[in-house]
């Protein structure tokens, strides 16, 4: 009767579960209409009252800034017009003198090549003659010494010395012979032109002098003049000693033009007597004797003559130099007077210049002042009248806003009203549907725990069943063991195994007493290495300062050399005496003494009173300049101020970049490294606190190591290291191909499998060219390029396409 009852109980509550299960779907869909409702109401209030804040906020800036722009407008400055009208007169002025002046510098400047080439003239011109002049008085001085030296016998020196004759004048001295008898002269007279006039007397042979030599008497007699076939009349001598004693000498000597005229008029001549030639030859009635160079005395006369001539060349080219140095200074003077001539008129024009300049530039000043007062008006004019229709447009968005507001009040009061019904019909509903599922569960748990009873009851008596039986096994096995342990106990002595058991123990107690040492050791060295590693970085990173502050005293030290350097140089140009200054250093006055004097000084020119009468023109004209530079200087402090602030945002948006890409890398890097050693990790450390300024460490462990340095890598791991680090780096702006030039050398299959697996994933969005030996690097390209060398010196490219091939071996 029971199972009956729930039966229909059951089947009631599954005919009215749908029916409240769809009422409280329908209530739950008002719900969420009405929500939603509500919702799209407030977040348009809320978007509406954010407009409004807005809105509101922009008329008060605008407000604001109509009332900073009305106060701007009244405090602007009035343009200054008869000042600037001045200004303009003023730089017209000026811009005259200056043309006048500037017309002036070119003509003169226009005159001074004309006088230049002028005094250029006169100079060459003074130069050749000074040249010819002394071209001259050196060819006159070559003689006078080789004339000299005819007299200068080492010989007779002595000799003539001690007659006091050693300055006496030689015969050829006294001689002017025809031009073009010299030779024939000295071909007769020969030594005897180096006679000199002294008293005959002689003394016995150990006075003779040591050489062959000729005394003529100073006291002779005047001799006629010689008729004109004789060789005397080819000479003229103003001395009548001389002219005595070449009447002597060449008494008997006449003269022939030429060698036959020679001949036949010797053929008259008597005994004694002889016919010259003008070669020097010398006929007699039955001898020919020829002219050669004999002695010293060979042209001698000639010389003579050539230094008449030279001396009167020289006095000639004096005194044309003495009047070429005269027109030269005149050319100087007047090149000289003009160059001073355009120098003051280039001074004039300079300082007229700079006036000019100076007013321009406080014309320009004021013009832009006018122009940024009337720029600035009209500027302001126009943000007015923007802020105006800003303002009117504003105030009309923000009552538009407060009206739209007010309906969404209302619509929002009227859609919570209903949102609140909706929620309590949604909420009978729910309550309908949970007691209906209530009543639903419990009939369902009742069931199902009847028929859990029943199961349980029956998998319990097959337990049972099972376990009795497995029990009965145990207890014939345990039996039978037993029956086996007591006979093999029976068989052995009781001491033995207790022995071996003790024995077993102690091993078994001392080796975990080893272990525990050990472990203890590995631990003990394990925070030893830690704190040895900590200690290493610490100095790593304590060197940096240490080497930057050595970089700075090398600086500082080579600074200090190059300014020593600068101050011995100036004081070598100077030609400055340092013992001296050191000294003059040691003995000035103290600070004090200096102070004391420059009080006395300065009481001393304030008792002096104002003599300067122009000072106040000069102080006005001062503070004008003053006035000028400051504002330059302004206009220069803006310009820095806006160069700091670029060089500020530079080095922000230098340092936020350098920032960003150094840690893309440093993630690209503690992703790939993993990948290409199979675990480990690896990263990036900066080496300073100034990210513009600071080094790169690279740390790199690998699975299974705890180095200290990277320098304890073999080769493969720091190749692999630095793969890792340049496809990072390449990850971060990847170009369209990568060249790589066997990089897979040094490492082994596993690792180049690892290496290859990368290249292989990266290979997606960049083209890989490789070169390689390795054949499990070749078996992961797609193309081959081989490089073979059939015959010596001659190499060919054989390419191969692998999944051609791969085809081509399928297919076979």
């Amino acid at each position: 009767a029971r199972d009956a009852a729930e039966a229909a109980a059951r089947e009631a509550t599954d005919s009215t579960l749908p029916q409240k299960e769809a009422a409280l779907r329908a209530a739950q869909q008002a719900v969420g209409e009405a929500q939603r409702a509500v919702s799209e109401l407030e977040r348009a209030r809320q978007v509406d009252e954010n407009s409004l804040g807005h809105t509101r906020r922009q008329i008060e800036q605008l407000d604001l800034r109509r009332r900073r722009l009305e106060q701007e407008q009244a405090q602007l400055p009035r343009p200054d017009a008869a000042g600037l009208s001045k200004k303009q007169v003023e730089v017209e002025e000026l811009a005259q003198t200056l043309a006048a002046a500037q017309a002036k510098l070119k003509d003169a400047e226009a005159v001074l090549p004309e006088l230049d080439a002028a005094r250029g003239r006169h100079q060459r011109d003074l130069e050749a003659a000074r040249k010819h002049l002394h071209q001259t008085e050196a060819e006159l001085a070559a003689l006078k010494k080789l004339q000299e030296s005819l007299k200068a016998d080492e010989k007779l020196g002595a000799w003539l010395a001690r007659r006091g004759l050693q300055h006496a004048a030689r015969l050829w001295e006294k001689l002017k012979v025809e031009p073009g008898w010299e030779a024939a002269v000295e071909a007769v007279l020969r030594e005897r032109l180096q006679a000199v006039a002294a008293d005959l007397q002689w003394d016995g042979d150990d006075d003779a002098p040591p050489a062959r030599f000729t005394l003529w008497t100073a006291q002779g007699a005047a001799a006629a003049a010689p008729p004109a076939e004789y060789l005397a009349s080819k000479i003229a001598c103003d001395d009548l000693n001389a002219r005595a004693a070449l009447a002597d000498w060449l008494a008997g000597v006449y003269w022939a033009d030429d060698a036959g005229a020679a001949r036949a008029l010797a053929a008259h001549r008597v005994a004694g007597e002889c016919v010259v030639t003008r070669e020097g030859h010398v006929f007699t009635p039955h001898s020919v004797t020829f002219h050669g160079p004999h002695t010293a005395v060979e042209g001698i006369l000639a010389r003579g003559r050539e230094m008449e001539r030279l001396t009167e060349d020289g006095t000639r080219l004096a005194a044309e130099v003495a009047r070429l140095e005269a027109a030269a200074a005149a050319a100087q003077q007047a090149v000289a007077e003009r160059q001073r001539e355009i120098q003051a008129w280039r001074a004039q024009t300079a300082q007229t210049q700079n006036r000019h300049h100076t007013a321009q530039m406080e014309l320009l000043r004021l013009q832009q002042a006018v122009e940024r007062v009337q720029g600035r008006t009209s500027q302001i004019a126009a943000e007015l009248a923007e802020v105006a229709r800003l303002l009117a447009n504003e105030t009309a968005n923000a009552e538009a806003i407060e009206a739209r507001l007010k309906t969404y009040r209302e619509q929002e009061t009227a859609a919570r009203d209903a949102l609140y019904a909706a929620r309590q019909q949604r909420d009978q509903a729910d309550r309908a549907v949970f007691e209906a599922r209530e009543l639903q569960r419990a009939m369902e748990r009742r069931q199902q725990e009847a028929g859990f009873a029943l199961a349980t009851c029956t998998s319990k008596i097959r337990e049972l069943t099972d376990t009795l039986a497995r029990i009965d096994r145990e207890i014939a096995d345990d039996t039978v063991r037993l029956d086996s342990a007591r006979e093999e106990l029976a068989r052995l002595p009781a001491d033995a195994l207790d022995a071996e058991l003790q024995a077993a123990l102690t091993a078994r107690a001392e080796a975990e007493t080893a272990l525990a040492a050990a472990r203890n050791a590995v631990e003990g060295l394990t925070a030893e290495l830690r704190g040895h590693d900590e200690a290493r970085l610490a100095c790593e990173q304590g060197l940096d300062p240490l080497r930057r502050s050595i970089e700075q005293l090398k600086l500082k030290d080579q600074e200090a050399m190059l300014m020593q350097s600068q101050f011995e140089l100036q004081l070598r140009e100077a030609a400055a005496d340092e013992a001296s200054l050191e000294s003059g250093f040691a003995d000035s006055p103290k600070p004090a003494q200096l102070q004391a004097a420059i009080t006395r000084l300065q009481n001393e020119i304030a008792a002096l009173g104002a003599v300067n009468l122009a000072a106040l023109d000069e102080l006005t004209q001062a503070q004008e300049r003053s006035e000028y530079l400051a504002a330059q200087c302004a206009d220069l402090l803006e310009a820095v101020t806006t160069l700091e602030d670029a060089i500020q945002r530079i080095d922000q948006e230098s340092r936020a970049r350098l920032k960003e890409t150094f840690d893309t890398v440093n993630r690209h890097m503690g992703e790939l490294f993993p990948r290409l050693f199979g675990g480990g990790q690896a990263k990036l450390i900066l080496t300073g606190e100034e990210l513009l300024d600071s080094g790169v460490q690279v740390f790199a462990q690998p699975p299974g190591k705890k180095n200290a340095s990277i320098h304890v890598l073999s080769g493969g791991e720091k190749t692999l290291t630095a793969l890792s680090l340049v496809f990072a780096m390449f990850k971060l702006n990847p170009a369209p191909f990568c060249l790589l030039d066997e990089v897979d050398a040094p490492l082994d299959d596993a690792n180049t499998d690892r290496y290859c697996n990368l290249v292989r994933a990266m290979s997606d969005h960049t083209q890989f060219l490789f070169i390689t030996h390795n054949r499990v690097t070749m078996e992961m390209a797609q193309h081959l390029a081989g490089v073979t060398m059939q015959e010596p010196g001659v190499s060919r490219i054989v390419a191969v396409d692998v999944e051609e091939a791969a085809g081509m071996i399928e297919a076979a």
